[in-house]
């Protein structure tokens, strides 16, 4: 899988003009070629606009990040992952796992008082 990532980055770098900042790549790069690649995972075959999807979906909870189609999302955060390393993008379900990060050392302050703020918005929710 890493070896096609690979692949496919390495033919976006090729199709892009070189005048194109990173922070501008989303709005030049024509995807649509890549998207009926297939992608193994686990036992199942399946596109690479699929696998994406999927991917971001779990890791995020919402079908997009940024606004970028997941696609695009996910070979970013492949081939550039110092720009998502420091970001709160992961939903983590299970709430004792949620409340657990609370009493980390690691866990920025900021952080651990929004953990429990979730919970109480999603209570308040019929």
């Amino acid at each position: 899988m890493n070896k096609y990532l690979q692949i496919i980055g390495l033919l976006i770098a090729l199709v892009l003009p070189a005048t194109v900042r990173a922070d501008d790549l989303a709005n030049h790069v024509d995807l649509s070629p890549l998207r009926p690649i297939a992608v193994q995972q686990d036992q199942t075959m399946k596109t690479l606009d699929t696998f994406a999807r999927q991917v971001i979906t779990t890791v995020t909870g919402h079908g997009t990040l940024d606004g970028h189609e997941p696609v695009y999302t996910l070979l970013d955060m492949s081939f550039r992952p110092e720009l998502y390393v420091d970001r709160n993008i992961i939903k983590i379900s299970n709430v004792p796992a949620r409340e657990g990060f609370q009493g980390l050392d690691w866990v920025d302050p900021q952080e651990a008082q929004r953990i429990p703020q979730e919970r109480e918005i999603k209570s308040e929710i019929p």
